[in-house]
Parts: C-alpha cells; sequence; structure tokens
C-alpha cells in the first residue's frame, strides 16, 4: 500500500471533523509526518511538506484548534478495520525520556533496565509514560500493527493513572480481543562466539517487554528469563497465530 497515491481518498474520511482552514491544516501535518518516516521535528515535519501555510499555524493548529481527539481516533479506527477487518488489539505501556520540568505529564518512573553494573545508570527515569492500543492484523505485506491511539498517564492523577487510560482508549473502540503486552518478551538474538567467520551459541542483544516482567534479574542466556515469559524474536516479525496459540487452517 502506497499511501501517498490514496492520500486524498483516506482523508477524506476525516473532514467532517474538522473546519475548512482546520482540515488544509491537518492535511499539511498528515503529509508531513509520512514524509518524514523518522523521528523528525516540526520544523522538518513542516519543510517536507508543500508549504501552503506558515510554520506557526502546525503548532497552534496542534494546541490551540477546536477538534476532538477522541472522534479522530475513532474515524482512524473505523478505517483501518474497514481495510483489515480480521484482527486482535494490542495494548502496552511506554515511555518518552525528557528532562523539561514543567511540561505537562513528566514525572519520574522506575528504570526496569537499571544494571548494578553499570555505575552510570540511574534507577529512575524522568519524562512522560504513555497508555498505547493498536490493531494488530495480517496485509498482503505481512503481519503489521497499525497504532490507533496513544495516551498520557500521570499516575498521581485519579483520572490518568494507568487503569483510567486504558479504560478510556477501550471505550473508544469497538468490541474485540485485547492482547495485554505482560508475559511477553520480544528479544533480539546475537551469536555469543565467533569463530573463522562462524557464530557459536547465542546471547540477547536487546529485549523489550512490559516492566512488571523485568522483575527478577536475568542473564543473557535464554534459560535465564523468568519462568512463564513468551520469547519472540524481534527480527521474525509477530506470528498472531503463535501469540494467541492458534491453530493453522
Amino acid at each position: 500500500m502506497k499511501p501517498l497515491l490514496r492520500f486524498d481518498n483516506m482523508l477524506s474520511d476525516y473532514r467532517f471533523l474538522f473546519k475548512s482552514k482546520n482540515f488544509d491544516l491537518f492535511r499539511t501535518f498528515i503529509q508531513g509526518l509520512i514524509r518524514t518516516p523518522h523521528r523528525g521535528t516540526m520544523t522538518q515535519i513542516y519543510l517536507s511538506t508543500e508549504q501552503s501555510t506558515t510554520y506557526w499555524s502546525l503548532p497552534k493548529f496542534l494546541s490551540r484548534s477546536k477538534w476532538s481527539v477522541d472522534k479522530l481516533t475513532s474515524a482512524l479506527t473505523r478505517q483501518v478495520q474497514d481495510a483489515f477487518g480480521e484482527g486482535v488489539y494490542v495494548y502496552d505501556e511506554t515511555h518518552s525520556c525528557n528532562n523539561g520540568l514543567k511540561q505537562f505529564g513528566t514525572h519520574f518512573f522506575k528504570n526496569t533496565r537499571y544494571n548494578t553494573r553499570n555505575k552510570n545508570q540511574s534507577k529512575f527515569k524522568h519524562g512522560h509514560q504513555f497508555g498505547a492500543i493498536g490493531w494488530l492484523c495480517e496485509t498482503p505485506e505481512g503481519v503489521r500493527l497499525f497504532p490507533l491511539a496513544a495516551r498520557v498517564m500521570c499516575p498521581k492523577k485519579k483520572r490518568d493513572n494507568s487503569f483510567a487510560v486504558l479504560k478510556r482508549l477501550c471505550a473508544l473502540m469497538p468490541r474485540g480481543l485485547i492482547i495485554f503486552d505482560r508475559g511477553i518478551m520480544y528479544v533480539n538474538w546475537q551469536s555469543r562466539w565467533e569463530l573463522f567467520g562462524f557464530g557459536f551459541g547465542r546471547r540477547i542483544s536487546g529485549k523489550s517487554g512490559h516492566p512488571d516482567d523485568f522483575g527478577e534479574p536475568f542473564g543473557p542466556d535464554e534459560p535465564k528469563i523468568p519462568k512463564g515469559i513468551k520469547i519472540f524474536d524481534m527480527s521474525e516479525g509477530i506470528d498472531p497465530y503463535k501469540l494467541l496459540n492458534l491453530p493453522k487452517k
């Protein structure tokens, strides 16, 4: 699928959510996101577009314009599920480090990857925590996870704590099976030793999972991963049949 070829048709489902001027800014912003696939800044996003508006129009559109993010999420969910109807929801909690003390939602949280042998690490991090939900489905290009919504979590606030964010996101979605990304570890494997260009053994060079699954310390070998944790190789992608223990027809 090439989004730019169907750009206008894709965005027509969102026209009723914005006024005429705001829809033009929305269209410009989405176009910039598509043309900036990496983690680009607002300046990079603006420069990648046709620049039919001024730069400051985009930040003002995101921060001050009156439009409903919940209605936008519902429209996005309908569009994705109309194209790929068979799938499951995946919910995960993630974070982003940030040093800005005055930004909304920033707070200290536990560093789940703290290593006592590395003195340059801190037991806590500062930044934002998010609850995010996506649609995991099979497409002609393979299994894909489409992000649908993400909300900032504030643990000390009753309205924005972990459970409240989960409840608010699930209320926006049509009924369906939800996979909570706990009890699953995504890993990258590398050879432990190399001799004459051949690799022997294996070790984990990177791992990703829910913070609660990092409670017990474990080393680089698979047998040391806590019991009950499912292991998936990130290089192979996600097989929904294997993930849900379903038989293939």
